[in-house]
């Protein structure tokens, strides 16, 4: 899997790592002659033959050259230097023309990768030599795109049973460094701490720096850059192996070293020949007999994938086994499955291309956002344009956006005021009827979390006001993270969305009603705090929406391994002191003379029974014989 910023070199460092190979007609001054082309980054040579390794001839593919595809079976190379030649290449077929044509466009064009590419490529290796002669290394490469709407969808396809490469370019400095953080961040959060307890190794990575042929680049202070890598590395507590080279895709420098540390690592994982049962092997065989009969939409349920193994194969599966050996072949790269959230725990996609490609490639690509997706709000009617392959199939792939927490679609009566401050809303109670279904799907329009605005909205300050007036109570909790994803962010507000007030929604924030209850939930993502501020008549009423956003918090966390948080209370004293709700229940079970809670930053003393009921935790004491016995609601 091969992640970094967008224009680092991902695509590029992956067509030097396995170069294209074949034999195609060149066609000279007198007559068309057949070679063996090798097309490694932008380093086209042509040999003799096959075996040898002394060059014919090469040719640097860059943006002087124009290509002509018009000519049956011919490739023509158009040089915009009028000392260079034209090269003239004809294939044995169309399957090998479009083959070399798609990485001859890619390499010239040097076009942006839009949402993922999948391909498989079988090795050779000495290290394979003990194992049967026709054995072969199938890596399954996942180029991720490197462009910013892109990345909250990554983490759908982040695979325990891999091996990551993290691009940085060297030639930006400390700003190249800083790109790092984001996806060590990421995967910190997404994966185990460590491989395993017992030393086996299940996912491996390597940090890659780029540009190593740059003159800003210093090979002599490769150790130093090393030192820094391994320092951010350090404070996202990775707690495996993590390789490190630096390449130059054009110079093609350590390309072949890292190419032989990718093979050695994948063959030092656990799983590498571990058996699977021969029920692993018939759901795999009838994911991929589905998939071509589910060209259109290779979505399907297990029920069906059941159904299918025991009228095609004789075999009697159950729904347990298959969720299991699913999450294997997802972690194989054979389809898409996901045991969380619950939504998605029945749904099968056969061919993660369809995903990734034709999907949220599309509903993510950087243009069409622009064009249709302003500040996150999209028009169903706009999909048309998104999805011309699919405008039939445009409400059953909503649906599952919808699962995937990517999107969801609006209420009728909801409003939202970042996009429409002058239009006026109708006030949202999740509690009432309003007969939506009827409302047409090209009418609808729905919200995607990850392209809302930055900034809260200025109407906030209309309906949440900085000063409490009459009876309202307010209580108050700050979720403490040890790290936050904006991703994480937009999983609940998709959650959360049927509570938006007022359509008052950005990245970071949004407005909640639950009958008379107001709630104000805000994250920074500097400090890794989320505030939830509830305000209301009743105090049980604030005490039940505030159980209501700790159930949703706690469910989003499931899907990150390594997500730490812990439930706060701010001091009386000053609001950035927290203390921990767990800490004043220690405390309350204190004898008064040997409480010592003070405020972490003036260093005053507490009440913790105070703090607790600030958090809309109702405290009631007694004592009895001696013993104080305390009760939370």
């Amino acid at each position: 899997m091969v992640v970094g910023y967008e224009n680092i070199g991902k695509t590029t460092l992956i067509d030097c790592l396995f170069p294209l190979t074949g034999w195609m007609k060149t066609k000279g001054d007198v007559k068309k002659t057949s070679y063996y082309f090798r097309l490694q980054g932008r380093i086209l040579r042509k040999y003799k033959d096959e075996q040898t390794t002394e060059i014919h001839k090469e040719h640097i593919l860059n943006n002087n050259w124009k290509i002509d595809d018009q000519e049956p079976l011919g490739i023509i190379l158009k040089s915009i230097d009028p000392k260079l030649k034209n090269i003239k290449l004809y294939c044995e077929n169309e399957k090998i023309k479009q083959m070399w044509l798609e990485r001859i466009k890619r390499t010239i064009v040097n076009s942006a990768t839009h949402g993922i590419d999948i391909k498989t490529h079988l090795l050779d290796h000495p290290s394979l030599l003990n194992e049967k002669e026709d054995s072969k290394l199938a890596l399954t490469v996942w180029d991720f795109a490197g462009q910013h709407d892109y990345y909250y969808n990554h983490q759908y396809f982040l695979s325990a049973r891999s091996i990551f490469l993290v691009l940085w370019r060297m030639d930006q400095g400390d700003i190249g460094l800083e790109s790092l953080s984001f996806w060590l961040k990421s995967l910190s959060t997404h994966l185990p701490k460590s491989n395993n307890g017992s030393g086996q190794t299940y996912f491996s990575t390597i940090i890659v720096g780029t540009f190593l042929d740059h003159s800003n680049v210093k090979k002599d202070e490769a150790m130093l850059r090393h030192r820094k890598v391994m320092e951010i590395v350090g404070k996202y507590q990775l707690e495996y192996n993590i390789g490190y080279v630096e390449v130059s895709c054009e110079t093609l420098e350590n390309v072949s070293t890292l190419k032989d540390i990718i093979i050695e690592t994948a063959l030092q994982h656990s799983y590498m020949g571990e058996k699977v049962t021969r029920d692993h092997l018939i759901i795999e065989s009838a994911i991929i007999e589905l998939r071509e009969k589910h060209l259109r939409l290779p979505l399907i349920d297990i029920q069906n994938l059941l159904n299918y193994c025991r009228t095609q194969f004789n075999a009697e599966i159950n729904f347990e086994f298959a969720q299991r050996a699913l999450c294997l072949l997802h972690n194989w790269g054979s389809c898409v499955y996901f045991q969380k959230p619950q939504e998605l725990s029945t749904k099968i996609i056969l061919e993660p291309r369809f995903l990734t490609k034709d999907i949220l490639a599309q509903l993510f690509n950087p243009k069409l956002v622009n064009l249709f997706c302003k500040d996150g709000i999209l028009n169903h009617q706009d999909l048309k344009l998104i999805w011309k392959d699919f405008i039939d199939i445009s409400p059953i792939l909503i649906q599952l956006m919808e699962k995937f927490e990517v999107c969801f679609v609006l209420s009728k009566n909801i409003i939202v005021q970042t996009m429409i401050p002058n239009e006026t809303s109708l006030e949202n109670d999740v509690e009432e009827e309003d007969n939506e279904d009827e409302l047409d799907f090209w009418k609808r329009r729905c919200i995607i979390p990850s392209l809302l605005p930055e900034n809260e909205p200025t109407s906030l300050l209309k309906y949440w006001k900085n000063d409490l007036y009459g009876n309202t109570i307010e209580i108050e909790r700050v979720i403490s993270y040890n790290l936050i994803l904006k991703e994480m962010i937009g999983r609940l507000i998709t959650r959360l969305h049927l509570f938006i007030y007022q359509g008052i929604v950005w990245r970071t924030g949004l407005l909640i009603i639950k009958k008379d209850v107001l709630g104000l939930i805000k994250v920074n993502l500097v400090t890794n705090l989320l505030s939830i501020t509830i305000r209301g008549e009743k105090f049980t009423s604030c005490q039940e929406l505030m159980d209501i956003l700790i159930e949703n918090i706690e469910i989003v966390a499931e899907n990150y391994q390594n997500m730490i948080w812990k439930q706060m209370v701010r001091s009386n004293h000053d609001e950035n002191g927290f203390i921990s709700i767990e800490r004043c229940q220690q405390e309350m079970g204190k004898n008064e003379t040997k409480r010592n809670l003070v405020c972490p930053v003036t260093k005053l003393p507490l009440n913790p029974e105070s703090l607790l009921t600030r958090a809309g935790l109702r405290v009631r004491s007694r004592i009895i014989t001696g013993f104080f016995l305390f009760y939370f609601d």
